[in-house]
């Protein structure tokens, strides 16, 4: 009822496509197989696709978090190729599940992690891979603040660094639709809303969420912005 309810109010909607259910009713994940069965997924990518018509398909959420998805990286790479086939054949655009900042940032200043991390190493799979195919945006999810950064200030040029690296690497234009703000200090609301927008990010979703598995914080309380909320409004003017 909501993605009805959003396209019919004239709104752009990036819709995640997701194959399981990783979320149990406790709280907890279970990791999701990524599909094999190519025929059987693309069926299922149509069925959605006859209903919706999405401005960005996303194929999954973070398929390098071992809390959500098992299996070996390939055969999400494989996953996500045929999804692209039917996308495109529906007119859609398509952008990965999303790849976390902190590998990618890693793989841009030539740091690796002290001790062997899938995450980084399939980070690296995964951006030569979207040279190749025909995705039109990369995805990445970031958070903030930074672990001993100041509270109050994106930590200056990463958004930016991550975006230009992301384009030059792939060739494809970047995207974030999960940005996490774990306080309610507008300062670095405006601050990571002007790193965005200095690093050209083509869309950017701010996540709201308070109660929930999420850390964010809200943006709203019922039909009340926050002190994020109205930050955020009045930056993206």
């Amino acid at each position: 009822p909501a993605v009805d309810t959003y396209i019919s109010k004239g709104y752009k909607l990036l819709l995640n496509l997701a194959y399981g259910n990783v979320r149990k009713l406790n709280g907890t994940t279970s990791p999701v197989p990524f599909p094999k069965d190519t025929v059987a997924y693309k069926a299922l990518i149509q069925k959605v696709l006859n209903k919706y018509k999405p401005e960005i398909a996303i194929i999954e959420n973070e398929p390098t978090t071992d809390d959500y998805h098992s299996g070996p990286i390939e055969d999400y790479i494989t996953q996500l190729t045929a999804a692209i086939d039917v996308c495109k054949q529906n007119g859609v655009k398509v952008a990965d599940g999303g790849s976390l900042l902190r590998w990618v940032q890693m793989l841009w200043q030539g740091t690796k992690p002290q001790s062997t991390n899938t995450g980084y190493d399939e980070t690296k799979k995964l951006l030569a891979a979207y040279k190749t195919i025909n995705l039109d945006y990369v995805n990445i999810h970031t958070i903030a603040p930074y672990s001993g950064a100041d509270p109050n200030v994106y930590p200056p040029g990463v958004l930016e660094g991550v975006a230009n690296y992301l384009r030059t690497t792939t060739g494809k234009q970047v995207i974030c639709n999960e940005y996490n703000q774990d306080n309610q200090s507008a300062l670095l609301m405006q601050s990571a809303v002007s790193a965005f927008k200095a690093g050209n990010y083509k869309y950017v979703i701010a996540r709201s969420n308070k109660g929930g598995p999420s850390i964010a914080e809200p943006l709203n309380i019922k039909t009340t912005l926050t002190t994020i909320g109205n930050a955020y409004r009045d930056a993206i003017k």
